[in-house]
């Protein structure tokens, strides 16, 4: 409450904020919606469950679906044996390739020796 109302107003205003009596309706139609509240209840706790039940099911059969692991150690084994046979024939590669890159470094440098003095041979005949 403001603090400019008087003391007076505040405890009226008090007195008044109690809850009123409920007061009956001249129809019954508090009756009927209480009624129709209550048919609807029953309808969402039977989908509740419906849904309940039907997760159920499906979880079941998930669980019957599922692959458990003693099946799954064969493939696991199987993946890890391509690994390590990935592994041993990159290294066999990458040996293979460095001996290459290394046999082309090699070429190189002797042409860079013989074309000087193919050059040298060409323009001195004897």
């Amino acid at each position: 409450m403001p603090p400019h109302i008087s003391n007076r107003a505040r405890c009226r205003a008090k007195k008044d904020n109690v809850m009123p009596a409920r007061r009956p309706s001249p129809d019954a139609s508090d009756h009927d919606l209480l009624i129709e509240i209550r048919t609807r209840l029953d309808v969402l706790q039977s989908s509740v469950r419906e849904n309940n039940a039907a997760i159920g099911l499906r979880l079941d059969h998930l669980q019957t679906e599922k692959a458990s692991t003693k099946d799954l150690d064969v493939v696991r084994a199987f993946i890890e044996n391509v690994q390590r046979d990935g592994k041993t024939k990159d290294a066999a590669q990458d040996k293979d390739i460095r001996f290459a890159h290394r046999m082309i470094y090699i070429a190189i440098g002797a042409l860079g020796v013989l074309e000087p003095l193919f050059l040298y041979w060409l323009m001195h005949p004897r």
